[in-house]
């Protein structure tokens, strides 16, 4: 997996592990509880485009259905990965979280 840091007036996360391994920053398997530690990372607001998606560039994003996330705090993620196809992906996380007001453009 292509290196995760992301880094913005939004939000930041490092690591992505797979809690099922235990590696960091690494294959993600389908099914395992997947961990991201960072900040501003709560997904929250109205728009149907908050979420966390899975995307590799050549299809359309896969979204991590709402009921697979089971911790959603700011500083940090819990969900259980889809069944993605082999590939290099890039985690998405849309949210209108600001730690004050759900009001901001996702």
């Amino acid at each position: 997996m292509p290196d995760n840091t992301h880094e913005s007036g939004l939000f930041n996360c490092r690591p992505v592990i797979d809690l099922s391994t235990g590696i960091a920053n690494a294959a993600i398997h389908p099914n395992a509880n997947i961990s991201v530690v960072g900040s501003r990372l709560k997904v929250e607001g109205p728009s149907p485009l908050n979420g966390i998606y899975f995307s590799d560039g050549n299809i359309a994003p896969i979204r991590v259905p709402d009921s697979a996330i089971s911790v959603n705090n700011p500083k940090k993620l819990t969900f259980i990965a889809p069944d993605l196809p082999p590939g290099d992906y890039t985690l998405h996380v849309i949210t209108q979280y600001t730690g004050k007001d759900p009001s901001k453009v996702p």
